[in-house]
Order: C-alpha cells, then sequence, then structure tokens
C-alpha cells in the first residue's frame, strides 16, 4: 500500500508494507495527513470516500489539538523542525460512505514489546486475536541490527501466547517528523495502521502511555484515539486504568514479558543493544521492577542499579517526569528502598530547576532590554544555584508581566 501526500509544491511518498493483506477502505489516509496539513495550514482533499463517523470527527479533533497547542504547548508543536509552526483550522474535502460492509470478526492490539503494550495483550489474552508489529515507529527502517532482533521478539510473543502477529514496515516517519513531534503524532500514526485491517478487525486497542492521573496532552490519549474510529472499526486507547508501575507489576508475574520486555528507544540506541540499560526509559523500567520485587526475574535489563545514575537520568519533558514521579510515589509506599526513592527525587528536582531556567529565560529576554538580558541572567542563574528554593517562590509570586518587568529590572 503507497499514497503520494502532497504539501506545497512537494509530493512526499508514504509506504505500507505487510505481512496480511490490507482492506479496500482509503480512511486510513486521514490520520497520515490531517496532522501535517493542520501544522502547515494547508488544504486537505482526500482523494476517494471515507467513512462518515470518522469525517464527522474531523471538527473536533481539530479543536483538541488547536486548543493543546494554544493553551498548552504555548502555540509552537513540540518537536517540530519549524520554529513557531502550530497547529491551525483547516479545511478538510472528502466524499464519505455511510453503507456498513460486514464487519471483521477479530480485535488486534498494537504490540512493541514494551510495558504497555504486554499490560494490555496480557490484560486482554482472551479478547485479543491478532498482534500488531511496526517497523519504523520506534526503531528507524535503516537499523537493521536492531529491527531483526524486535522481529524476533514479537515473533517469539506471538507464538508463545498462541497469537497471529502481523508486521508492517512504515516509511511514515520519514514523512511526519518533517512536519510535526512524533510525541503529537504517534495516536495518528497507529490509527493510521489499525485502519489499513478494518476487513479483519472490529476493534483496535491502543495500549495507553499514561494513566488517568496523568491526561496531559499527548497524541495517543482516551480523548483522541476514538475519534479515529469508523463504522467498521473502534479503535480504543486501552489501560488508563492502571500507572506504570502498576502495569509492571501485573506483566511481572508473566514469564513471558520477563523473557522478552524491550523498552529501549531505537532512534537513540546507539550501540543496537535490546536494551541498553543507560537511558530514561530503561532507567525507569528498572525502577518500575524493583518496586514490584521483580527486577532480578527481567532476563532484558540489568539487576543492579547505580544510584548515581538514577539521581543523574535525563528527564526531558513532562512525560518522563510523570513517569519519574509514579516510581517515586511508590518507593515512598514501599518504604524499603529509601536510597532509590531520593536518587529519583534528585532527577525529578534537576528536571525542575532546568524547565524553570527555560522559563525565566524566555521571560528575561521578553522583559529586559536585549544589551542587559545576558548580565541579569547571570546575577538570576547565580541565585538559582545557590538559592532556588527562594528563587522560584519569588518568582512564582509575580502576578502580571509589569511586575515581573519591574523584578527583573532590580
Amino acid at each position: 500500500m503507497s499514497a503520494s501526500i502532497t504539501l506545497g509544491n512537494e509530493v512526499r511518498p508514504v509506504s505500507f508494507e505487510t505481512s496480511e493483506s490490507v482492506g479496500k477502505e482509503v480512511d486510513f489516509l486521514l490520520p497520515l495527513a490531517l496532522l501535517p496539513a493542520m501544522a502547515t495550514g494547508s488544504h486537505l482533499k482526500l482523494p476517494a470516500r471515507i467513512s462518515s463517523q470518522l469525517f464527522s470527527a474531523v471538527p473536533r479533533i481539530q479543536d483538541v489539538f488547536r486548543l493543546w497547542g494554544t493553551e498548552h504547548w504555548g502555540a509552537a508543536l513540540p518537536g517540530a523542525p519549524v520554529p513557531g509552526a502550530k497547529f491551525q483550522q483547516i479545511h478538510v474535502d472528502s466524499e464519505v460512505w455511510s453503507e456498513r460492509d460486514e464487519r471483521g470478526s477479530g480485535v488486534a492490539c498494537f504490540f512493541s514489546g514494551g510495558v504497555d503494550s504486554f499490560y494490555s495483550v496480557l490484560k486482554h489474552h482472551d479478547e485479543v486475536t491478532h498482534l500488531i508489529f511496526v517497523h519504523g515507529f520506534d526503531i528507524p527502517l535503516t537499523n537493521g541490527v536492531l529491527r531483526t532482533q524486535a522481529s524476533h521478539m514479537a515473533r517469539e510473543v506471538a507464538r508463545e501466547l498462541g497469537k497471529p502477529l502481523i508486521e508492517v514496515e512504515t516509511n511514515l516517519r520519514s514523512f511526519s517528523d518533517t512536519f510535526i513531534g512524533w510525541g503529537a503524532y504517534q495516536g495518528g500514526a497507529l490509527a493510521s495502521v489499525g485502519l489499513l485491517f478494518q476487513h479483519l478487525f472490529h476493534k483496535v486497542l491502543i495500549p495507553s502511555s499514561h494513566s488517568y492521573a496523568d491526561l496531559f496532552p499527548w497524541g495517543s490519549h482516551p480523548l483522541l484515539d476514538p475519534l479515529w474510529s469508523t463504522e467498521l472499526t473502534r479503535i480504543e486507547h486501552d489501560g488508563c486504568e492502571a500507572t506504570r508501575v502498576e502495569k509492571v507489576a501485573y506483566i511481572s508475574r508473566h514469564e513471558t514479558a520477563m523473557k522478552w520486555l524491550r523498552v529501549c528507544w531505537g532512534w537513540n540506541n546507539k550501540n543496537n543493544a535490546y536494551n541498553c540499560g543507560h537511558c530514561e526509559k530503561c532507567l525507569r523500567t528498572m525502577v518500575n521492577l524493583r518496586a514490584a520485587g521483580a527486577l532480578e526475574r527481567c532476563k532484558t535489563l540489568p539487576h543492579n542499579l547505580d544510584l548515581r545514575v538514577v539521581a543523574n537520568m535525563n528527564l526531558s519533558d513532562e512525560s518522563d517526569e510523570a513517569f519519574a514521579r509514579e516510581n517515586l510515589n511508590a518507593l515512598e509506599r514501599l518504604g524499603t528502598e529509601p536510597g532509590l526513592a531520593l536518587a529519583v527525587a534528585e532527577a525529578m528536582n534537576k528536571y525542575r530547576l532546568g524547565e524553570f531556567k527555560t522559563q525565566l529565560t524566555l521571560q528575561v529576554r521578553a522583559h529586559v532590554d536585549k544589551r542587559e538580558w545576558k548580565r541579569v541572567m547571570r546575577g538570576l542563574l547565580m541565585l538559582l544555584r545557590y538559592h532556588p528554593r527562594a528563587l522560584v517562590r519569588a518568582y512564582q509570586k509575580l502576578g502580571s508581566p509589569m511586575r515581573l518587568r519591574r523584578w527583573l529590572r532590580v
């Protein structure tokens, strides 16, 4: 299956190679193209009829992303390669179909080998009929070594669980990464793949990243994922009822998960290790497993946790911080790992101070004369180093730009 997407004067090919035949519907084009079109302010015209249910959800999908962009991300898109890019309301032009073909009898679940997908597959073991593994989402297509390892894992897990495996290879990220970061796009990308198989599945499960306690704007979200559904296939966001710590405790009771768990982010894995054991995702999962008393039973991650490495764990965004907070809460309730709890808390404090420094820099640039802002920043960063809590408290008390401007110029 392939398609050509024209944005501006450029034609961008997107392809899907699948181990199972795809359906005749072209609904997959809408979640594939909508967000890049919004990011570029482009009119979106689809070449064939799409589901009336899916088409009717387009205004709401656009409203959600536009408001998230304006109110949460500060208009700029997270991870977007073009500075200042933002989601814009656009016109979508398509004919629709409303007649129903016979719905598929199967239920599919996306599977990467990570905590979330293992949790959903094992929880719904009796309902799920197929697993879907996608090449090109979390591992670059060019990394043949790591792809071979991951593909072997997916096939072995499918065999052990008695489920057919569908493998999909796609260059979709070479298209989407040009316009929008993966964090915002991932839900639409997964829905696009799921809608290729409407003739097979009446339901497709997208394993959740976060629990109901942390539903900040994110590309795969319980508010959004169901909106990609059609009359034939319901897209479900699954697993929000459990924190990552609870998910790990659940899957740790299953030998297959402890034998094959794969969490390392392939785009940053320089040594082609199945799990590197040093990145934030590996460390976060090792802390999860330690809190569940199962780290020593996991065959794919190191069994020793260096507290200094944990304390210097690189939390890069609010998603990473949310997972760290879950780990800290679990360790504090457990009460048997005080050193590990302190190390996680230190990593969180470093992240929060880094975020504060970023926001402070933006405010100084906005309210201090260009000739003076470097001198002001040196002084503020000195205060941040030696008196961080006092500086943060003083900053938080500033209720208006005028008071902020006066404070910064003193």
